[in-house]
């Protein structure tokens, strides 16, 4: 049996404000609403699916020195849109080793920056090679 990525799920506290970060700020395409709890699915196009699903607490995410699952965001400008996330109120982390002065850093990737979530949920936003 091959394995492949099929869901990534983001758990939030409040639907709503997860709704409006995601959508509003991010701009993403709300695609479905699920069952009684409201969780909804964002437009990822050609990516894998992404759920976002409502839990009680928010546990704070020690990025980058403590486990957790990071979502990485390809770009294909992430100047552009570090500006436009940032006109939008998107909080940026920068990174510690970069040699930028807003946080962007160099890796063999492409240049990446982190972001957190209004849960505190923390993903990267990459502008691939």
């Amino acid at each position: 049996m091959a394995l492949r990525l099929g869901i990534a799920q983001i758990n939030v506290t409040d639907l709503a404000t997860a709704r409006t970060f995601y959508e509003d700020s991010l701009g993403f395409k709300v695609r479905e609403r699920f069952g009684p709890t409201g969780a909804f699915e964002l437009d990822t196009t050609d990516g894998p699916t992404i759920l976002i699903y409502p839990v009680e607490k928010a546990v704070p995410a020690g990025y980058p020195n403590q486990t957790g699952t990071v979502l990485v965001f390809f770009t294909d400008d992430i100047d552009r849109t570090v500006r436009d996330w940032q006109s939008k109120g998107v909080a940026f982390i920068k990174i510690a080793w970069s040699e930028d002065e807003g946080g962007i850093a160099e890796t063999p990737y492409g240049r990446f920056i982190a972001f957190r979530d209004p849960s505190g949920n923390v993903h990267e936003l990459l502008e691939p090679r």
